[in-house]
């Protein structure tokens, strides 16, 4: 636990407006490994109560300071990156809905559904948010950030492009708080490509709901298909270090 608080610090130090719940391996593929799956929600809420420590104790040290906010991790269920290994649409749902109905009563400040490798898996977390009320006429009033992992060529993990993505998620931005639609787990350069691709209805669809686009990318190495994440370390790019890493989202 004083790792994970640590970690939040160094983030809160270096200049961070949003620190995100260490939620990302509280799911089934990982749960079940340890006997754990029937504490999902246990380590949800603990993900949460360790990222408020941090920022309490953040407060205290910097009187003044604009305070951080809370960002509740949602990840697929099973390994990232891969569009074909989908948990099936009852049982995800299923998981999906604790997790929802865990953040919803914690005090994160917003709803992070991240690295979704196609729209499927994305709309399996939106119908959970929907059965749990998080719509723009609720009472919640939270926001949804909504991120997608992407290929080298810039269209997700299952060769959809972002316009076709966008056209699929038209009904979910009519009835759900969705603040931010982008990618991460990529390389900047997919990103660029995904944003040089937009076509003027997506561009008109993300300004009529009032959405932005926002990335934030890692410097891995392009990830061999087949690859399991949870079984293999990912190499470092050694053409892009940190700086330049900024530099190219700049």
């Amino acid at each position: 636990h004083c790792k994970v608080i640590e970690a939040h610090r160094e983030y809160l130090n270096a200049g961070a407006d949003i620190i995100t719940t260490n939620s990302y391996a509280v799911t089934p593929l990982y749960l079940s490994r340890c006997g754990k799956l029937k504490e999902l929600r246990k380590y949800i809420q603990m993900s949460v109560d360790l990222a408020e420590t941090a920022r309490t104790q953040y407060m205290k040290e910097q009187r003044g300071a604009t305070k951080p906010l809370i960002a509740g991790s949602i990840p697929p269920l099973m390994e990232s990156y891969d569009a074909n290994g989908l948990m099936d649409e009852s049982k995800s749902i299923l998981y999906y809905d604790q997790m929802v109905d865990q953040f919803k009563n914690s005090d994160i400040d917003l709803f992070l559904v991240e690295t979704m490798s196609t729209v499927q898996e994305a709309k399996y977390v939106l119908n959970a948010m929907i059965c749990n009320g998080l719509t723009k006429d609720g009472a919640d009033g939270r926001d949804i950030y909504l991120f997608f992992t992407l290929r080298e060529d810039g269209k997700l993990r299952d060769g959809m492009s972002f316009n076709e993505v966008m056209a699929k998620l038209r009904e979910y931005l009519d009835v759900l708080p969705i603040a931010m639609i982008g990618a991460n787990c990529s390389q900047p350069e997919a990103f660029e490509m995904m944003m040089d691709g937009l076509n003027q209805d997506s561009i008109t669809m993300l300004k009529e709901n009032g959405v932005s686009m926002g990335c934030y990318p890692n410097s891995y190495a392009p990830i061999p298909t087949g690859r399991k994440i949870a079984e293999y370390t990912i190499p470092e790019r050694k053409d892009l270090p940190p700086e330049d890493h900024l530099n190219e989202l700049e």
